[in-house]
């Protein structure tokens, strides 16, 4: 049945999928940190990638049965896919480090992760500002997003002119530049779901 939904149903779907990721931002740094406890970890964000799963069918089909909605419609798919698309790129990254049996993290790894971390959490500070903005507080996230993304693609460079420094072994070169480039895709996303939020926040503002 179509009808006009409580706006706050989209607001609690966007806060819970950004919590989680979040978690699993916080268990990609903790597994990098200790990849003797691989295995659990890998399992806590594969778990965690499930749940973003979840959370974006619920948006989706929350999305197909509203007739009306006070956020655009093209912004909330636009949304709930960026979201997705951070929590699936971390799933990738924990899978990468489980086939190719990495057993030493490198640097740049932890590096990545603290970005990253640090990445979702302005997300989360920032997703409250969808329905109720206060424009100062989104450029000021947004701004930090910004520049730690910048950050990242500077990391990036670093650890792709560190891996093929001296005479380095192909086997390694091959698997840490996938996971690098991987790593470094999460923070694109993440860009573009603060992106996606400040977009909504100056609409509403209006």
């Amino acid at each position: 049945m179509w009808g006009k939904t409580n706006d706050k149903q989209f607001e609690d779907i966007f806060k819970n999928h950004i919590a989680n990721t979040v978690g699993c931002a916080e268990e990609l740094g903790k597994l990098f940190a200790d990849l003797s406890t691989a295995r659990e970890r890998i399992q806590s964000i594969i778990e965690r990638e499930h749940k973003g799963d979840d959370l974006t069918r619920q948006a989706h089909q929350l999305l197909d049965r509203t007739f009306i909605t006070k956020i655009d419609k093209d912004d909330i798919v636009a949304l709930i896919n960026e979201l997705d698309h951070v929590i699936d790129f971390m799933r990738a990254v924990a899978i990468r480090v489980q086939i190719y049996h990495i057993t030493a993290a490198r640097s740049e790894a932890a590096s990545f992760t603290n970005i990253i971390t640090q990445m979702t959490k302005n997300l989360q500070t920032l997703m409250p500002e969808i329905l109720n903005p206060k424009l100062e507080t989104v450029q000021k996230q947004v701004v930090q997003i910004k520049e730690l993304e910048e950050e990242a693609d500077l990391l990036l460079y670093r650890g792709l002119e560190h891996l093929f420094q001296g005479e380095p072994d192909a086997k390694t070169v091959i698997q840490w530049k996938d996971i690098f480039e991987n790593l470094e895709i999460i923070t694109d996303h993440c860009e573009n779901v603060a992106d996606a939020i400040s977009s909504i926040s100056r609409k509403e503002a209006r």
